[in-house]
């Protein structure tokens, strides 16, 4: 009759995926003790996670050949997308990135044109480049419509991703020639206590464009249109202000500076910002459409008096 240890070995054997410390309970043996035996008799022991990990590859390694990127195969098959591409390269397949990236415009922010230089403005602000050439703008969800807009401009086939807590929405992906046209344009890594207003923007034929995509990205508009404020480092306002032709003192705001227009100040750069605009945050321009001269000119001429700013 065979013994217990015997029984046990035979078991495992059969049966790897039970593991050995469940094995050595079921047949009252201690598991140093069956370990030791399996190992001596040259069984290979397997952590049942493992097996189970390997039991999946099989498919996951025929998705992967099939077209499918690594996290879309991840969660269909609810393994680790570390531990799948660790197990690809063992079997010498190589991982090529281009294959399964999304599909996106890589021309992107190549050209300084108006839309351009808005996103540049609003990534400025809002957005981020990552180290390793990730690129991320993420917004409130209420402003879903603007990104989407974002989206089409990069021509991005890929998702736009929700978080329920923040209750916001983004767009990440990762593109070496995008990012880098990005950080010769100065949106780099960790840019919010150290961003500039780079040379190649100043007295650009779309610097206004562009500053109205930091605004929407980074800047305040009260809901009556009255006040103005824009958040950033002190070098990066006074350019800013310079280039608007409107100078004001800029301010301390916690770990940061802050530019602030009032009143007749802001109507100006309202005015400025979105002269023959194409492209803004429907949300911003509202609050400032009251303001914009064309507007005010009508109203005025159909209530036949005079606005005292024409004294300019």
């Amino acid at each position: 009759m065979k013994s217990n240890l015997e029984l046990a070995i035979k078991h495992y054997q059969e049966n790897p995926k039970e593991g050995v410390r469940n094995v050595s309970k079921k047949f009252h043996i201690s598991y140093e003790k069956l370990l030791n035996s399996l190992k001596e008799k040259g069984v290979e022991i397997i952590q049942p996670k493992r097996l189970d990990f390997l039991e999946k590859y099989v498919d996951a390694k025929l998705d992967y050949l099939n077209g499918d990127s690594l996290s879309k195969i991840s969660k269909r098959r609810n393994i680790s997308k570390t531990s799948l591409r660790s197990e690809l390269l063992k079997d010498g397949i190589v991982i090529n990135t281009k294959i399964h990236k999304k599909e996106i415009n890589e021309n992107s922010f190549s050209i300084l044109d108006e839309e351009t230089m808005y996103w540049l403005g609003f990534l400025y602000a809002d957005g981020c480049v990552l180290d390793n050439n990730v690129i991320q703008l993420s917004i409130s969800v209420k402003d879903l419509e603007h990104l989407k807009k974002f989206k089409k401009y990069l021509g991005y086939k890929g998702d736009i991703k929700f978080n329920e807590k923040t209750k916001s929405c983004k767009i990440s992906f990762m593109n070496s020639k995008i990012a880098s046209n990005l950080k010769k344009l100065g949106c780099v890594p960790r840019k919010t206590h150290t961003v500039k207003f780079n040379e190649k923007l100043k007295q650009h034929k779309y610097t206004y464009a562009f500053i109205r995509g930091y605004i929407d990205g980074d800047g305040y508009i009260s809901k009556d249109g009255q006040h103005l404020e824009i958040c950033g480092t002190k070098d990066f306002l006074e350019d800013m202000a310079i280039e608007l032709g409107i100078i004001k003192n800029i301010k301390p705001c916690k770990s940061i500076y802050r530019l602030r227009y009032n009143t007749i100040d802001a109507y100006k750069v309202y005015n400025i910002i979105y002269n023959n605009q194409t492209i803004y945050l429907e949300r911003k321009f509202n609050h400032a459409l009251p303001f914009l001269w064309e507007i005010i000119v009508i109203t005025i001429e159909e209530l036949s008096w005079k606005p005292y700013w024409k004294v300019w």
